[in-house]
């Protein structure tokens, strides 16, 4: 009986493996007939004419737009501020008044020195009076001694009358040449004094503060009563003229090609500066129309080549 079984499990798992024999065979022949369907698709070919380019007339470039002049407003002087006759963001001409430094102290030291040299001027006036008057007197003792020295000839006087009068008259000599030595002293100290107060009027101007260009007041940095310092700026001027330049490293830019932004012609390449910077060229672009963008900004310009 279990010999029987054994035959009968024996045949069943041959009859599979027939089965699964058969199914592989028949999956091995659909795919070869699916690979004699595949084709090869036909290359489509299409000539294609060779497009003319022309190059740009234009380089567009990044420019810098700058302020031409940008002075930072400091004073040779230390002294309090008075009054500031300007706000930031107004607009300043040439020469127009932007601060005031006190000048009380300057303005007595300046009346003393004033005073000095009129004293020295009244001084110089005595000695020369006097100069006239010991001239004059010189003289006549001159005249007294060479009458004396005839009349010692003559054997009318002594020699102790000529001597005398030999003696007072180069008294009255010495005296007047020590006179004339002051007078001489007291002129080169009028002359002194005289400088010494054209440079204190000249520093006057030091205490109020003009400016030098047309220009916005960017930033004040002291208020009023502030002690300045010499070292430190006090306002800080944006001025009025534009300034627009980019850098390049390209032989195509020369000296006066037109400049132009969003088709609109600004200007033309004025120089190009002799020094190069971040290793590149750098170009100034003299301005023939004002630029309303913002300063220290970027703007996107056509540089005309052609």
């Amino acid at each position: 009986m279990k010999s029987l079984i054994k035959k009968i499990i024996l045949i069943l798992i041959l009859i599979a493996i027939v089965i699964f024999a058969i199914k592989l065979i028949q999956e091995k022949q659909e795919s070869i007939v699916s690979e004699e369907v595949a084709y090869k698709p036909a290359l489509q070919i299409t000539k294609v004419k060779k497009a003319e380019i022309k190059e740009s007339d234009f380089i567009e470039y990044l420019a810098n737009l700058e302020a031409s002049q940008t002075p930072k407003i400091t004073t040779k002087i230390s002294g309090y501020i008075e009054s500031i006759l300007v706000e930031e963001n107004s607009i300043v001409k040439k020469g127009d008044i932007l601060l005031k430094i006190d000048s009380k102290e300057f303005d007595e030291n300046l009346k003393q020195l004033s005073y000095l040299t009129q004293a020295a001027k009244y001084s110089l006036s005595s000695l020369e009076k006097n100069t006239s008057v010991q001239d004059l007197d010189m003289n006549i003792s001159s005249k007294q001694y060479k009458t004396n020295l005839k009349l010692f000839k003559a054997g009318a006087i002594s020699q102790d009358k000529l001597d005398s009068s030999n003696i007072n008259t180069q008294l009255k000599q010495a005296k007047y040449n020590s006179t004339i030595d002051l007078v001489k002293a007291k002129q080169s100290e009028i002359k002194s004094l005289q400088s010494q107060y054209n440079s204190k009027i000249h520093q006057k101007n030091y205490y109020t503060i003009v400016s030098p260009i047309d220009a916005i007041v960017e930033e004040i940095s002291q208020d009023i009563g502030d002690l300045t310092n010499p070292s430190l700026a006090i306002i800080k001027l944006v001025g009025l003229k534009q300034k627009l330049t980019f850098s390049f490293a390209s032989k195509d830019i020369k000296k006066n090609q037109k400049i132009f932004v969003e088709n609109k012609e600004i200007g033309y390449i004025d120089f190009i500066y002799p020094s190069a910077k971040n290793f590149l060229e750098v170009a100034n672009i003299k301005l023939t129309t004002k630029l309303e963008n913002k300063l220290n900004s970027n703007i996107l310009i056509q540089v005309k080549i052609k």
